[in-house]
């Protein structure tokens, strides 16, 4: 069941990216071009430094995400030590590496974040909220998947 929720949630941070670009392209998002920050992202960083950009892009959308569950549809589904571990990591990498951290997406809104709280992180943004709901049905379904399976 772990596996299960593991590649569900893979596939979800991939389609996380995917829809940011559609709300994009759609002018229903105040964010600036996304999918060419995405693009870029593979074109201007190489080896060590996209692994560091890739890692930074990640732990932005889960930080968004997980906001968004938290405060806007009172859900939890981590612990707030792993939110706690996952924003002090991204804070330190963006301090460690500002200029990867100045060409990743969402920059501008986590540039002066102090990994304190995700309550002022745009986490009523449509894309943003689709995508807490769909984490948060994934994790229904492998509940009930589970519950199932142990019967």
């Amino acid at each position: 069941m772990r596996e299960i929720a593991f590649h569900g949630m893979w596939a979800l941070q991939k389609e996380c990216s995917d829809m940011l670009i559609s709300y994009q392209q759609k002018g229903a998002s105040k964010f600036r071009c996304i999918r060419c920050k995405k693009m870029k992202t593979y074109e201007l960083f190489t080896g060590k430094d996209l692994e560091i950009a890739e890692k930074i892009q990640q732990r932005r959308y889960q930080m968004l995400i997980h906001s968004c569950l938290y405060y806007h549809l009172n859900q939890n589904i981590i612990s707030d030590k792993r939110w706690d571990i996952w924003a002090r990591e991204l804070r330190d990498l963006q301090n460690k590496y500002p200029n990867i951290s100045s060409q990743v997406i969402l920059y501008d809104e986590f540039k002066d974040w102090d990994a304190s709280t995700g309550a002022f992180l745009p986490i009523e943004e449509p894309w943003v909220v689709t995508m807490a709901n769909k984490f948060l049905a994934v994790r229904i379904k492998v509940a009930t998947s589970s519950h199932n399976y142990n019967k």
